[in-house]
């Protein structure tokens, strides 16, 4: 009996013990593949690697692709399938001297056998699993190519290789605290099944011996894992068993000696004395009884000292792990609140719960839970009182002294400490609600910079005819012509209206990408120079205007004209801030940053020149921080200087240099504007030649390829004139056929045809049958991907409209001879 239900017991423990070690090797490879999915899922659903599937650039390749890259995934090879199923590229290392390899043609051929790796139906395809091959086996994960926002069409596949190697199995003997072995499979060493993985489990007296089989792509047995685990309880309930069986035999013995001793005392003692009296007659000795051993009964002692200490060493164990699991949850991101259902007070919280509600755990205990979070307004309970039960709920937090809180709760029924609890988790959503209202502010901007680009396109075709053919007249004529003023005249205020469209195009972000060099100080020496800054300090003469300079020369890249711009915009806002009397800095520092700097917004590592603009003004309300950078925005006076576009402006300007806004501001005492502008190398002192003769031409062979007749005609006398042969046509179609005939020096092309294909689409197929031809690309209006994009194909260069006759000279020259 004590076999039945002491041992048996004891077995099925031991048992299920063995069988959860089995099942934590089959999560932990399920979990590795996950890991391994989810890592595909990264790179599959990227902007970068949908436009690399269609045209295998090396920028993605030098970036992405690297044996360093690769190891530090710990990730074998990277292979790219196209929608067709056809493998367009593949990236594969050796782990171990972390250096490029190629993959054997019978290894690209067993992967291709396997389809369902690179052939998706649904975007939200994830094909995972293990592939063999030969003496080897890798975690294989396929996801389908989307775009960053998961939209396709389907492009292909990313397939990632892991090798299961020694880390993948430390990984899993780490979870399992167990030493493992590792064996591959024959495709003849079992029979096809279904699931993921089979548990085998074999034992004897001594140790369990369990293996997990698992399975590869094709449901064929591929590799186990197994363990041995030492049958230790069994063998210390077989050995108590033992000490108790003995136990109660010596018990047994011990009350027969007892009963012999009542029988001897009461019955053969008296026996003894009367042979005694006798033994004179009879001749009798009187003999004594011999006494037994009683070391049984040490055995016994010994045997519950063990099963003491065995227990005491059961409850360390278990305030041990109850003390882990107190750390676990004490450390977890998640609020958690213990809410007793019968009083309704908190009876316990972790410390993310107690920062969120910003109470001690001492002032915590015995709150009621309406005072907490309960969104319910009458002080009812919506869990107890109407069985509502949340899951993920977006609810808020009063917090303490703050503005409420948002978090995403959920609420689950437990019992804790024998009595009945709601165990309320809560997320903090603080950030997540940051981003939304930066998306929306993004969406907004981009609705009206829609707008705005296209009236600026529009623009800027026309001001190209009033600033070149002005430029054009003015070279022909003397400053003493009665026309030379009124020309000037025309020509500077077009310029002017092309500095309004440039800021257009900076809230659009649809303008050509200023890539000059720019000396922070030059710059801001020369606003402090300039009639605008001396007309606003007119405006302003109670304002005094202070410059701090407390570095040498530091340089970005960007365009001088936005951040020129931006800079004016800053210190317009800050002299009108400022009622009555006051100050206005103007300060540049340099900052490395190790880690991020947070702020208005989060600034990134890295080395930045500072431009700060302080004033003493009146400050920016809490409320309104949050929208001073959307366009239209404004609590100035409209007409006067106030169009809601001077903030949104610098934000945009700075954000195309890569740059970083941070804003600080007290009512009553003023605000600080800086801004952080990624710091460069100082360029080459090379002075661009400015002489009409060295831009000039020699005969050179330009096409100008214009939808647009008046910049068309202008572009080609303005080249004429400057001794190019000129060749001018409207649309793509033309230019192909001229060039058929005639291949010409350089190709004056604009990105934004009207008729027909694109310029960039004309000059790709253009580059088909001349591919060392030179272009220079002319657009008023297009997106930065474009740009680039031509500019990787071989473009030398891009001029923006509108263009004086000398620029459109110097980016020629530049183009034809660098």
């Amino acid at each position: 009996m004590a076999r039945l239900t002491f041992v048996a017991e004891l077995d099925k423990i031991e048992h299920q013990y063995a069988q959860d070690t089995l099942r934590t090797i089959e999560s932990s490879m399920e979990e590795e593949l996950n890991k391994l999915s989810r890592l595909t899922g990264d790179w599959a659903i990227w902007d970068d690697t949908y436009a690399f599937i269609e045209d295998l650039n090396r920028h993605y390749v030098e970036s992405n692709l690297t044996p360093e890259t690769l190891a530090n995934l710990h990730v074998k090879a990277i292979l790219f399938f196209d929608a067709s199923g056809s493998l367009r590229y593949y990236y594969a290392v050796d782990l171990d001297s972390v250096t490029r390899i190629m993959l054997s043609h019978s290894f690209l051929a067993h992967i291709q056998s396997h389809p369902e790796l690179y052939r998706h139906e649904h975007g939200n395809g994830n094909i995972r699993g293990i592939l063999a091959f030969e003496e080897h086996a890798f975690l294989a994960a396929s996801r389908p190519i989307l775009t960053s926002t998961a939209d396709g069409p389907i492009r292909g596949a990313v397939v990632f290789l892991r090798p299961l190697d020694g880390q993948v199995l430390d990984v899993v003997a780490k979870n399992t605290n167990k030493r493992l072995h590792f064996s591959l499979h024959s495709p003849a060493d079992g029979a096809r099944q279904q699931e993921f993985a089979r548990k085998l489990l074999d034992q004897n007296d001594k140790e369990y011996s369990g293996r997990v089989i698992f399975r590869d792509l094709c449901n064929q047995p591929v590799c186990s894992i197994g363990t041995q685990i030492p049958r230790i309880i069994h063998k210390q309930a077989r050995r108590t068993l033992a000490i108790y069986a003995f136990s109660l035999l010596i018990v047994v013995l011990l009350a027969g000696f007892l009963f012999w001793h009542s029988i001897d005392h009461k019955l053969f003692r008296r026996l003894f004395a009367l042979v005694e009296k006798a033994s004179p007659i009879r001749g009798m000795e009187a003999r004594s009884d011999p006494r037994r051993p009683r070391d049984e009964i040490g055995l016994l002692s010994a045997s519950l000292d063990r099963l003491i200490e065995t227990l005491d060493q059961a409850i360390e164990q278990r305030t041990r792990m109850e003390s882990e699991i107190q750390e676990i949850l004490e450390c977890s991101p998640v609020a958690l609140f213990l809410i007793d259902r019968e009083t309704r007070t908190l009876s316990w919280a972790n410390s993310k719960a107690l920062e969120l509600i910003g109470r001690t755990r001492k002032e915590a205990a015995g709150i009621p839970c309406q005072a907490l979070f309960c969104p319910s307004p009458d002080g009812g309970c919506p869990a107890l009182d109407e069985g509502s039960w949340s899951l993920e709920t977006e609810s808020v937090l009063p917090g303490k002294g703050e503005e409420p809180i948002p978090v995403l709760r959920s609420v689950a029924k437990l019992s804790f400490r024998g009595r009945p609890h709601l165990l309320e988790a809560a997320m903090d959503l603080r950030h997540q609600k940051r981003l939304e209202t930066e998306l929306d502010r993004a969406k907004k901007m981009e609705i009206v910079g829609l707008v705005a680009s296209g009236v600026a396109h529009d623009l800027n075709n026309l001001l190209t005819s009033l600033v070149g053919y002005p430029d054009m007249l003015l070279s022909e004529i003397d400053r003493e012509h009665p026309f030379y003023e009124p020309l000037v005249t025309i020509r500077d205020a077009s310029r002017k209206a092309g500095i309004i469209v440039l800021d257009l195009l900076t809230l659009a972000r649809r303008g050509v990408k200023g890539e000059d060099f720019i000396e922070v100080n030059d710059l801001v020496d020369s606003f402090m120079a300039s009639a605008e800054f001396k007309s606003l300090r007119r405006l302003h003469p109670s304002v005094r205007f202070r410059r701090e300079e407390q570095i040498g020369e530091a340089y970005c890249i960007g365009s001088v004209v936005h951040l020129s711009k931006a800079l004016a915009n800053l210190v317009r806002n800050a002299a009108e801030a400022i009622e009555g009397s006051g100050s206005v800095t103007i300060q540049t520092t340099r900052v490395e940053l190790t880690e991020p700097r947070k702020g208005y917004e989060t600034v990134r590592p890295g080395r930045y020149v500072v431009l700060s603009v302080s004033d003493e003004g009146m400050g920016i309300p809490r409320e309104e921080l949050k929208r001073i950078f959307e366009p239209f925005y404004t609590k100035k006076k409209m007409g006067r200087s106030g169009s809601g576009l001077g903030m949104p402006i610098v934000w945009h300007a700075v954000k195309d240099m890569g740059g970083f806004i941070d804003l600080k501001s007290e009512v009553g005492r003023g605000t600080v504007i800086s801004l952080y502008l990624p710091e460069k190398e100082p360029p080459s002192r090379e002075e661009p030649s400015t002489d009409r003769e060295t831009l000039s031409g020699r005969g050179e062979k330009v096409l100008i390829v214009e939808d647009m007749e008046d910049q068309r005609i202008l572009a080609e006398k303005a080249l004429i004139k400057l001794g190019y042969q000129v060749t001018s046509v409207d649309d793509g179609a033309r230019a192909l056929e001229h060039l058929r005939r005639e291949a010409p020096d350089l190709l004056l092309l604009d990105l934004m045809l009207g008729n027909g294909m694109r310029g960039d689409q004309l000059y790709r197929e253009i580059l088909k049958t001349y591919p060392n031809q030179k272009a220079l690309v002319v657009t008023g209006y297009a997106d930065h991907a474009r740009i680039e994009e031509i500019l990787r194909l071989g473009a030398s260069g891009c001029l923006a409209k509108p263009y004086t006759i000398e620029q459109l000279a110097r980016a020629v020259h530049q183009a034809l001879y660098g």
